[in-house]
């Protein structure tokens, strides 16, 4: 999403429309920065933003692992105790 926002408000900020033009004044105005500071924020977020998707991510991943884990080390002692 931040990917086509970023691109939206360049088109924008480069739109032959006066409209267009007005509209990136008006957000720059209320936000305080220029276009390319908020787009850089923007990518920032993102960066961010993934990085804790792949934190969330890495606790679940973790744990099936270790299941596995200790489902073949479980597997392998029974296998030990048989008696021949």
């Amino acid at each position: 999403m931040s990917d086509k926002l970023t691109t939206v408000l360049q088109k924008l900020a480069i739109s032959p429309v006066k409209a267009d033009r007005l509209a990136i004044c008006r957000l720059e105005k209320e936000y305080g920065a220029s276009l390319s500071e908020i787009v850089g924020e923007l990518e920032d977020y993102a960066i961010v933003h993934q990085s804790i998707q792949d934190q969330r991510a890495k606790p679940k991943n973790q744990l099936i692992i270790v299941c596995c884990y200790g489902c073949m080390k479980g597997r392998s002692y029974r296998n030990c105790d048989v008696v021949y």
